[in-house]
């Protein structure tokens, strides 16, 4: 029925909004907290998401005017025989932790803008032994398309390479896969 029982001192330290709020009617309870996101039509649909649905968990996170980053979950609240009682409500400040995410995105696209800028070829080998980036140069090399690639990985059934000298080279000698192995940069292998 909307009403609000209980908040924490880090929620109204955290949201900026004071104790009054909680006395307010549940329209308005609900125009300010989603008035607190620098897209209050997203705040908006999740509201009215875990309203039509409150037998369900949500979460979201959230930008606000000022820059910071709130996740906030919503879990059912159930009765001894499991009936919804009504919502219980996580805040979190991730601002730290969203904005280290965006920096590692970032950071990550720069990189793959510069190896596929390389005229050399060059293809990521992860610890799943899977291959999540590679360049023209490289897929060009191996005759092979991008997508082909995602879906192998890194094996001696699949790949079969060759010395400098022409003599076939053992799967575990592959420089990625002694760096897989080892934990050590291989240098000098052509």
């Amino acid at each position: 029925d909307g009403r609000f029982i209980r908040a924490s001192r880090r929620f109204f330290d955290m949201s900026g909004l004071d104790e009054a709020w909680s006395r307010l009617p549940v329209l308005e309870r609900m125009a300010k907290l989603e008035g607190l996101a620098k897209d209050p039509a997203a705040a908006r649909a999740f509201n009215l998401r875990w309203r039509s649905t409150p037998d369900q968990s949500y979460a979201a996170t959230f930008e606000t005017w000022d820059g910071r980053y709130m996740r906030v979950t919503t879990q059912p609240l159930r009765d001894a025989a499991g009936a919804v009682l009504g919502q219980v409500f996580i805040y979190l400040d991730v601002t730290t932790e969203h904005r280290a995410m965006l920096a590692l995105e970032e950071q990550e696209e720069r990189l793959r803008r510069l190896v596929e800028g390389l005229d050399a070829g060059v293809i990521v080998v992860d610890r799943a032994r899977r291959f999540p980036v590679a360049n023209a140069t490289a897929l060009a090399i191996l005759g092979i398309t991008r997508e082909r690639l995602a879906e192998l990985t890194l094996d001696a059934e699949t790949w079969q390479a060759m010395r400098e000298d022409g003599s076939p080279m053992p799967f575990e000698e592959f420089p990625a896969e002694q760096a897989l192995r080892t934990g050590q940069a291989v240098h000098g292998v052509v």
